[in-house]
């Protein structure tokens, strides 16, 4: 469930949950385990280079939409998240 925090002039944030595996993924250009089809599926993908990069992929977004996106450009493959321990 996202969260929506309004920042100043009007500005709202909004956070929300996403796949990990799916985000590094895109980052990284392949998963990091090949068989992980579940992984894959449902990813944006084009004809000419197959796997499209979080970078093209949130950008396009944000011209489509006029927002901004934050995301972490770098992950280390495989780790888990604090709730994860």
């Amino acid at each position: 469930m996202p969260t929506f925090t309004v920042l100043g002039d009007g500005v709202v944030e909004e956070k929300f949950r996403v796949d990990r595996r799916k985000l590094e993924t895109m980052i990284f250009g392949c998963p990091a385990d090949p068989n992980d089809l579940e992984t894959m599926k449902g990813l944006p993908v084009d004809d000419e280079s197959g796997l499209v990069s979080a970078d093209d992929f949130f950008q396009e977004i944000m011209e489509a939409t006029n927002t901004e996106i934050k995301y972490p450009k770098f992950l280390k493959v495989g780790a888990r998240n604090k709730r994860g321990k």
